[in-house]
This record gives C-alpha cells, sequence and structure tokens, in this order.
C-alpha cells in the first residue's frame, strides 16, 4: 500500500515538473530572444530551473508527502486520504494557475508575482475580469492545459491499482537515505550549506535569465517569508565613512524666500516618457514643451504601491510589502505633508476608485496629508469604468470643483486611473477614437490628453492656477518592450518628469539622471525651501549632486549612470553584472577596479537603507 502511494506520488511530482519546464520553455519564447541562447544557456536555465522547480515542489508539498505515509502506516483512515489527495492536488493546481498568469503579467511588472501583488487583490479584482478579455486564446489554451493536468493526475490518483512500473523500496533504509542526500543536494546551495532561493542562480547563471529560471511558485512563498523585509545587516564601512559617501540629511543651498505657490502634482498612471508624444499624447507633449523638461528619470518602483513611496516620501521601495503596510511604516522622518503644512499649505490627495484603494489612505496617512479624496458618492452608470473607478474625465471636473474652493497656497496630488489596463475610456470617446491607430493603451493615454486638455482650457483664468506649479509624473512604465537586454533595459524604466507654470513658459531641458527619489526634493528646491529634511533623493538642481539611478530588479540592485550599469547582489556581496559606456556602446565588464567609487557608493546606499530600517528612523 505504501509502495504504490509512493509510485503514485513520485509520477505525480514528475507531471509537474515538466508542467514547469513547458511554462518555462513558453517563457522563455515570450520575454527573450531564444535565437541567441547558446547550448550552455540552455543548459544553465534547464538545470537550475528543474532544482528551483523541485524546491518549489517539495517545500508546498511536504506536509501533504508526510501525511500520506502518517496516514497509509498508523491512521488508515480513508477520509484523510481522500482530503489529503484532493487538498494536494488544489494547491498544485494553484500554483500552476500563478505560474500561468504570470506569462502575461510579468510584461506589466518586469519581476516575477510575489506577495506583494496579493496587497491588491481586493482593488483589482474587476480591473482584472476585465483585463482578461485582452487575452481570450490565451485563456482558452491555458484552461485547455489546466484540464489535461487535473485528468492526468486525478487518473494517477484515483487510479487503485499498481499499474506504473514495478519499483522494489527495499531494502528501505538503503533508499531512503540516499532520497535524503540527492534531495539535499538539490536544494541547498553546496558552497554555503544553506537553502537555495530563487536568486541562488544568480551565483552561476547571467543575471538576465533570473526570472526565466525562476518559478513564481518559489519566488511567491520566498516573498511571503520575507513580506515585511527583514533587516539584512550590511556593514561595509563604519558609520563615520558611510557618512561621507551616501546621508540622507538634505540641507538646501537655495537661499531665496520661499515661494508660497500652489503645487499641483499629476501623478499619470503606467505613463512612460516616450508615451508623450504628439502622436498619443499631443496636449501633454505641448505643455512638456513649454515645461522644464527632465528627460533622464526613471522609476525606483514597479507597481504602483511601490512608486508612490518613493516619489513621495523618498524612501527606496525594496520591501515585498508596500512600505505603509510594513513593519516599518512608523518611521521616524519629516513627511512630505508636514514640510508643507509648516509652510502654511493644506495638503489634499485625488483618486477616482473607492475609497482606501490599494490601502492609499494608509500612504497619505504616513506622508501626513490630511485630505482624501476618492468615488465615494460620485459613482453612477455614466462615469463608471466598471472596473477601478471614475473616469478621468469626470473626476478631473469634481477635481476642478474641489480645487476652486480651497484656501492657498495648498499641495494637491491627482492620481488618474483610466490609464491603467484594461483601459477603459467612455464609449463616446471609443467611437471617436476607433480610426485612429492606437492601440488600446494608447486611446487611454489619447482620451486623458483630451481630458487634460480639456481641464487647462476651463481652469487656465483661475486665479489658483495662474499660481500653481504643475508637475508631471508617474507611478511606473508598463513593461511593453518584452525583449530588452539588461544593458537597455533602462527604457522600461522611463518616466516623465517635467514642471509647468503658466507664467513661465520655460522650453528647457536637464538631463543628468534621475530617479522618482529625487521628485520631491527636486520640487522643494524649485520652491526655494531653505529648511534640512531627510530624503533618499535629492534636488535636480543640485550643484555637485551624483546623477545615477538605483532600483531592485529580479533581486538585483541595479544601480546606472550616463557611463556604468552595475548590478550587485547583496546575498553574496558581488557585482553579477556590469557594462561601460565605451564608443556610444555598452560594452560588457569583468574588470571594475575603474568603477571602485560606483561600487562603493553603492555599498554606501544599501547599508543606509538597511541602517534606516534597522533604527526605524531616517533622522541623523
Amino acid at each position: 500500500m505504501l509502495a504504490n502511494a509512493l509510485k503514485k506520488l513520485f509520477i505525480s511530482n514528475i507531471i509537474w515538473l515538466i508542467s514547469y519546464q513547458i511554462l518555462r520553455v513558453l517563457f522563455a519564447h515570450y520575454y527573450f530572444n531564444v535565437d541567441e541562447f547558446s547550448a550552455i544557456d540552455w543548459l544553465k536555465i534547464t538545470y537550475w530551473g528543474f532544482r528551483l522547480d523541485f524546491t518549489a515542489l517539495l517545500v508546498f508539498n511536504f506536509l501533504f508527502m508526510l501525511i500520506f505515509v502518517v496516514n497509509l502506516r498508523l491512521i488508515k483512515s480513508r477520509l484523510i486520504d481522500w482530503l489529503n489527495t484532493h487538498g494536494y492536488l488544489v494547491v498544485n493546481l494553484f500554483f500552476i494557475v500563478l505560474n500561468i498568469v504570470d506569462l502575461f503579467y510579468f510584461e506589466y511588472n518586469n519581476r516575477r508575482i510575489s506577495y506583494s501583488n496579493f496587497y491588491l487583490i481586493s482593488s483589482s479584482i474587476p480591473a482584472f475580469l476585465g483585463t482578461l478579455s485582452m487575452y481570450i486564446s490565451a485563456c482558452i489554451a491555458s484552461s485547455l492545459f489546466l484540464i489535461l493536468l487535473y485528468y492526468i493526475q486525478t487518473k494517477i490518483w484515483m487510479f487503485p491499482r499498481q499499474i506504473w512500473f514495478k519499483i522494489k523500496f527495499k531494502p528501505f533504509w538503503l533508499v531512503f537515505p540516499l532520497l535524503i542526500v540527492v534531495t539535499y543536494n538539490l536544494v541547498t546551495e553546496k558552497l554555503f550549506f544553506r537553502p537555495i532561493t530563487p536568486f541562488t542562480p544568480l551565483l552561476y547563471c547571467d543575471a538576465e535569465f533570473q526570472p526565466l529560471v525562476n518559478n513564481t511558485t518559489l519566488n511567491f512563498l520566498y516573498s511571503m517569508y520575507k513580506r515585511n523585509g527583514q533587516v539584512t545587516n550590511k556593514k561595509y564601512f563604519s558609520n563615520k565613512t558611510l557618512d561621507t559617501i551616501f546621508t540622507v540629511e538634505r540641507r538646501p543651498e537655495r537661499k531665496a524666500n520661499f515661494s508660497r505657490k500652489n503645487v499641483v502634482l499629476f501623478l499619470m498612471e503606467s505613463v512612460s516618457y516616450e508615451h508623450i508624444n504628439d502622436r498619443v499624447m499631443p496636449f501633454l507633449n505641448g505643455i512638456k514643451n513649454k515645461s522644464l523638461d527632465f528627460t533622464n528619470i526613471y522609476q525606483n518602483g514597479h507597481e504602483s504601491v511601490h512608486g508612490t513611496v518613493a516619489t513621495f516620501a523618498s524612501i527606496p521601495p525594496f520591501l515585498e510589502a508596500p512600505f505603509y503596510l510594513s513593519d516599518f511604516a512608523s518611521i521616524e522622518y519629516i513627511p512630505m505633508g508636514t514640510i508643507f503644512k509648516l509652510q502654511g499649505y493644506s495638503t489634499h490627495f485625488f483618486l477616482g476608485a473607492e475609497y482606501d484603494h490599494f490601502n492609499f489612505t494608509k500612504l497619505t496617512k504616513m506622508l501626513h496629508v490630511d485630505n482624501y479624496y476618492s468615488s465615494k458618492g460620485l459613482k453612477n452608470k455614466g462615469n463608471y469604468d466598471g472596473t477601478w473607478g471614475i473616469f478621468d474625465g469626470f473626476f478631473l471636473d469634481y477635481f476642478s470643483k474641489i480645487t476652486t474652493s480651497i484656501k492657498e497656497p495648498f499641495f494637491s496630488v491627482f492620481y488618474n486611473i483610466t490609464t491603467h489596463p484594461p483601459f477603459r475610456i467612455p464609449d463616446t470617446y471609443a467611437k471617436k477614437f476607433q480610426d485612429l491607430e492606437l492601440n488600446d493603451q494608447e486611446k487611454s493615454l489619447h482620451y486623458f490628453d483630451e481630458m487634460l486638455k480639456d481641464f487647462f482650457y476651463k481652469q487656465s483664468n483661475e486665479q489658483w492656477f495662474q499660481n500653481s506649479v504643475f508637475v508631471f509624473t508617474s507611478d511606473h512604465t508598463l513593461g511593453v518592450n518584452n525583449k530588452t537586454s539588461l544593458q537597455e533595459f533602462k527604457k522600461n524604466l522611463h518616466i516623465p518628469l517635467f514642471i509647468y507654470e503658466q507664467q513661465k513658459e520655460m522650453g528647457q531641458i536637464k538631463d543628468n539622471y534621475g530617479q522618482q527619489l529625487d521628485i520631491i526634493p527636486t520640487i522643494l528646491d524649485y520652491l526655494n525651501y531653505t529648511e534640512s529634511y531627510y530624503a533618499f533623493g535629492s534636488s535636480l538642481f543640485k550643484s555637485n549632486r551624483k546623477n545615477y539611478f538605483i532600483t531592485l530588479l529580479n533581486g538585483v540592485y541595479r544601480y546606472e549612470t550616463k557611463q556604468c550599469i552595475i548590478g550587485f547582489d547583496i546575498k553574496s556581496d558581488k557585482i553579477v553584472y556590469c557594462y561601460i559606456k565605451k564608443g556610444g556602446k555598452w560594452i560588457k565588464k569583468s574588470d571594475y577596479k575603474s568603477l571602485y567609487r560606483d561600487i562603493q557608493f553603492i555599498k554606501a546606499f544599501i547599508q543606509k537603507y538597511f541602517d534606516v530600517l534597522d533604527k526605524n528612523s531616517m533622522l541623523e
């Protein structure tokens, strides 16, 4: 009886492993230029993919396997056997579904699904269902694959006889130790005698293969373990040396009087810098051409819950959980809202989705922003998009109405939603745009552009408008280029940032590298703010600033300047990839001596980040 059950378990897991490999091959063809893979590349991908798949199956199936053995040897209950078998099938199929979803979702956030995505579920279900309509054929194919997989697995487990093959498990005392040794070697790092993680292959494979070698199952389970971002104690430098390389205290250089102008920040959903052109967003492109345009700004966060933290708190979004829902949400620092309120401002956050969408009320509390406006009490059949909330045009009208009644000066954020997948726009505009050579995302951007044009036309003569600084930026981009090489990957992270004043049409360009962390420090500097504050970013106007951006991408800290790209793995404290610019081309490097200062800066930045978490304070 036990031998038969072990045979079934063995065959069942072989089927799961084959399924994971099939999904990995599909993932490779969709997101990588497989024609450029060498035989060695495929060998490494297959080997490490198998080890991660095996580890994932062992982690969440261990309890089921233990119950199988205990029940068959000691309890011998048919009910327990039935419940355990069906629980085993359901859990395994759930993780297969998660991997299938990731075949399509990876294109939007450039990393495997993790625990942090589940913070968004309650707010995202309508949009997720709407997005499925964009993948009808894929949904049908996936359903057929799951049905086939379920059929095969049930045949394995429900068949009562020993028909598979004859394996003698005797002498058991020889077989069992052998299984232990093989399993141990598959699920541990031999050099360090510790369990392998989704990022272990970084030590042996090219970093660009990490999401391919990885599977969503292990990535999700590992991110659950790391969800609150256990503090990694990194001590590359003494505290005294650290402060000479990187500090979070910001002392503005400007000494002019503070300009108490209103600030209106348009946080645009899923808009990349390249979207703002005469074809897709002609009005906004015209505004950009009259603005102070920062042309080399890149995202630190790859999802809304992380991009907003980087933008408004100037804190790196390197935790799995949204920072404002983590154990560090009570961090001691001077919030953006407090800075503005001490200058006599009122603070406002407008988002046309449900109240507390993505838990953003918690974010505004952390930022000390006092007033939060949502779709609550505003939805009706004509203005609701059926997925996220109120169409941007209707909510801009509401924003205008409220703003007209607000006492100046004020700091307001308008966060639009219509440009988020599934890109639904009002029927009248869908008909109006149907002959335009634009895809669904571009049509939603075109719609938002027209709504901004209408808003500017209606409000441009208002006193508050003429006394306002308008800042346009994005929460993140969508990973529209699926097969971008590591050295060119920044184009998938490229977001807009430009500052517009009606009374001061600037038409200037600044091309120094920057990031979301720099946005609030830049706004404060633009207004001639003179007090000290704390931030990981710095003003883009600062004369001696270091021009760079840093982001956490598939477990690697990616640091980039105009002259170098460095991928740093904090688990091994090793550089996993490095490129330098030479003759207008990126050249791969294995000798890092010329980049000593950049490497020191990366280590200092990371050490400071974990020091801040460890102290739960940014105040130095």
